[in-house]
């Protein structure tokens, strides 16, 4: 019999929780408020309140309340509530007891109070170090959970205009995307980025020929003629077999680009000795350098640095010439020989 009442009572105390609104019904993490809560509330006869007040996950605590010392039996009753800032966000039951003349009031509604949080998850893509070259920009794009609103910084700075998840970066600096809700905001991570000068384009000097693109920091080159891109051809001295407008774009360290002044080729007959027999030996060479051709009559024979210069020139009454190079520095020149029917060039390496 006694396990019975016990049974009964229970029932009685679960079923004489009354519906209960919450006024607000909703609130930030981290924050502290008052809630005002009304509906009819029916006292359970228990004394004193042994129910717990605050909000509820399927039966178990989530946040506890201090059970108020109400004012009157029937509602309006206030309460504090404090949402720790690490509590998750989602929607949540409402339970609340509290004592007035020797009885025990309690009320619950269910799925009544949602938790909101400060955007979360917070970042920019890409993001770190990013290098770029002048004239260049990088398309930065915020993601954000919650988030409804957005504020793009450079190095701490609010950036004019840039409201939006996605913003265009063509400046040195630090960016940051600040996310913003009813609730707070939060800052991503950093994109530095780093906006490289463009190299000085190359000259282009030529010596007949031979054209040679004079850069300091070029490591790579693209030459074109009319515009049009010379496939394969990758090196900084280029030997011109057609009149045009020749360019050369170089590449530096950075990947940065540029393109030369066009340099205008007029071919003047140089051809005329290019079917004949023409050896450099050895090449690349170091010491002597031995000249091997088929012009029986003889031949002027000049070398000549990339600057233009003639550093050497040597007269051949026959078909063969051995020329000392041993007091040349180091590099790429070219190789030019002249008869009365006109000349043919090579290029040489000294090493």
């Amino acid at each position: 019999m006694r396990k019975i009442s016990t049974l009964l009572f229970l029932f009685v105390t679960v079923a004489s929780f009354g519906q209960i609104t919450l006024t607000p019904n909703n609130g930030c993490v981290g924050s502290t408020f008052d809630i005002t809560i009304t509906g009819s509330i029916p006292s359970t006869g228990a004394t004193p309140c042994s129910a717990v007040s605050g909000v509820f996950t399927g039966g178990t605590q989530q946040i506890a309340v201090t059970n108020p010392v109400a004012s009157q039996a029937s509602p309006p009753v206030t309460v504090s509530l404090t949402i720790p800032s690490n509590f998750a966000a989602g929607t949540y039951d409402f339970r609340v007891s509290y004592q007035y003349n020797g009885f025990c009031y309690s009320g619950s509604c269910v799925s009544c109070f949602t938790v909101n949080p400060k955007p979360s998850n917070v970042s920019v893509s890409p993001s770190g170090a990013i290098s770029r070259c002048e004239g260049q920009s990088v398309n930065l794009l915020c993601s954000a959970s919650g988030a409804t609103s957005y504020q793009w910084t450079l190095d701490g700075g609010n950036i004019d205009a840039a409201i939006n998840a996605g913003t265009f970066a063509s400046t040195n600096g630090t960016y940051r995307c600040v996310a913003t809700n009813s609730c707070g905001n939060t800052i991503s991570d950093s994109a530095i980025l780093t906006f490289n000068p463009l190299p000085t384009p190359a000259t282009i000097n030529a010596v007949g020929s031979m054209l040679h693109a004079n850069s300091a920091v070029a490591v790579e080159f693209k030459w074109y003629l009319d515009g049009t891109v010379l496939n394969g051809q990758t090196d900084s001295m280029l030997t011109a077999t057609q009149n045009g407008a020749y360019t050369v774009e170089i590449t530096d360290a950075n990947g940065c680009k540029s393109t030369s002044a066009a340099y205008n080729y007029p071919q003047t007959g140089i051809d005329n000795l290019e079917g004949s027999l023409f050896a450099l030996t050895p090449n690349p060479a170091s010491g002597f350098v031995t000249i091997n051709t088929d012009l029986t009559n003889g031949f002027t024979a000049y070398i000549i640095s990339t600057e233009g210069r003639i550093v050497n020139l040597t007269e051949s009454q026959s078909s063969t010439a051995l020329i000392d190079i041993s007091k040349l520095a180091k590099g790429i020149y070219m190789v030019k020989l002249k008869t009365s029917n006109g000349e043919v060039q090579k290029r040489l390496t000294i090493q």
